[in-house]
C-alpha cells in the first residue's frame, strides 16, 4: 500500500496523509462542478493536477497539463 504525505502547500494540508488506494487517482483542487481523487486547496494547484497510476506494483506520475506544472 502505497501513501502520499503532504509537505509543502497551505497550511491546512501540509501533514495530511493520503492511501493511494486505486489504479488511478487524481491530484486537484476542488470547484464546485469538479471533486477530484485528492483535494488539496492551495491556488497554485490546477482543477485535474496530477495523475498518480500504478500498474504492477509501481507508480507513475503524470502531469494532466495544469497551468502551473
Amino acid at each position: 500500500m502505497a501513501f502520499i504525505i503532504v509537505k509543502k502547500g497551505d497550511a491546512e494540508d501540509i501533514g495530511k496523509i493520503f492511501t493511494l488506494s486505486k489504479a488511478s487517482t487524481v491530484i486537484g483542487r476542488r470547484t464546485p462542478k469538479y471533486k477530484p481523487d485528492i483535494e488539496l486547496s492551495d491556488e497554485a494547484v490546477s482543477r485535474r493536477h496530477v495523475e498518480i497510476v500504478e500498474q504492477d506494483g509501481r507508480y507513475q506520475l503524470r502531469d494532466l497539463g495544469s497551468t502551473n506544472g
